[in-house]
């Protein structure tokens, strides 16, 4: 399921209550904060407890297959239940509305999503995306581990904490493939078709219509990775990346193996990623003070539009002054003249 997350913190919505917010015992509903094709998540706050979450409602459009899309809805919240990792979202409540459709209560980090963080002017740096690499990679190792595929990973599926960790959402269309675990979800024989994900980090297996795999999302890692260290969205050219200078030597060989075309080819889940970088390999190459890369440019240019406005703001005050000195002058000749 895919959501269309708005580029700012769930809470600054959260004065701008909407008529669509279904009344919740226990709960003050505020304004909506995403929304995909089956489930609406608003801004809310547990009263009692006096503390921040998300709820997400069940609002898919009217079809045949509404029943089984909600059974598939409160099996994605019993999953999230059964997570318990400090990079996933962890489901606190969970019910039916007066009207049947149902809801889920989810700690919310009061932070924007990493779709909003690559869009801002300033390009994350290597701390940063140190920070990202692990905190994605040991979540993702949490959930292979137990047999569970993310299936979407993306940057608009990852929140971020104010001291830039990630955290993991919406596993609306992930796999589970321990049978242990799909027994106590009550999954029995139930699957997703397979044409469902988001086409920039979908691996090529499942572009063929093949299920995804925690392969698969070692390949999405991949693409949200490339971008992270380059500045740049993988365009399916493995080869191209030991070319980039954005992403240091070392890193590019394993890289192109993330984004391999065959899953046979990658690592075949999360927890045979590297240890997190090091001063002795960084994502990013040493930088040469005798030429200004491109992400010192990029870091500089908002300044130097900024010092470009003050100075051309500061001449038009001096020209319109000039201009008002000018017409006192015109004024005093005229006033004097016989």
């Amino acid at each position: 399921m895919r959501f269309r997350l708005l580029p700012v913190t769930p809470f600054a919505y959260f004065s701008r209550a909407m008529d669509s917010a279904p009344p919740i015992t226990g709960y003050e509903l505020g304004g909506e904060i995403g929304r995909g094709g089956m489930a609406v998540v608003f801004a809310a706050r547990h009263v009692a407890l006096d503390r921040p979450c998300a709820i997400k409602v069940f609002d898919p459009p009217e079809c045949r297959h509404r029943d089984q899309l909600r059974d598939r809805f409160l099996v994605e919240a019993k999953l999230l239940s059964t997570l318990r990792h400090p990079g996933i979202a962890r489901v606190t409540d969970a019910g039916l509305l007066p009207d049947g459709r149902a809801w889920y209560a989810v700690d919310c980090e009061d932070g924007p999503t990493l779709a909003v963080r690559l869009a801002a002017p300033v390009p994350p740096g290597p701390d940063d995306v140190a920070r990202l690499y692990v905190g994605l990679r040991d979540a993702l190792a949490y959930c292979h581990a137990r047999g569970v595929v993310h299936g979407d990973l993306k940057a608009e599926n990852i929140l971020l904490r104010p001291d830039g960790s990630p955290v993991l959402i919406d596993f609306g269309i992930s796999r589970v493939l321990d049978p242990d675990l799909r027994r106590r979800l009550d999954l029995g024989s139930a699957t997703l078709p397979v044409n469902l994900g988001t086409p920039y980090t979908l691996a090529p297996e499942c572009r063929r219509g093949e299920r995804a795999t925690p392969a698969s999302d070692v390949y999405a890692f991949g693409v949200l990775l490339h971008k992270l260290a380059t500045g740049l969205w993988y365009e399916g050219s493995p080869r191209a990346l030991e070319q980039l200078p954005g992403l240091a030597p070392d890193w590019a060989p394993f890289l192109a193996t993330m984004l391999a075309e065959n899953p046979a080819d990658r690592p075949a889940d999360a927890t045979l990623l590297p240890p997190p970088p090091s001063r002795r390999t960084p994502f990013f190459p040493a930088p040469d003070p005798a030429a200004p890369s491109l992400s010192r440019w990029r870091r500089r240019r908002w300044w130097i539009a900024l010092a470009i406005f003050l100075l051309c703001a500061f001449f038009g005050y001096l020209l319109e002054r000039q201009e008002q000195n000018d017409r006192l002058e015109e004024l005093r000749i005229i006033h004097h003249a016989p």
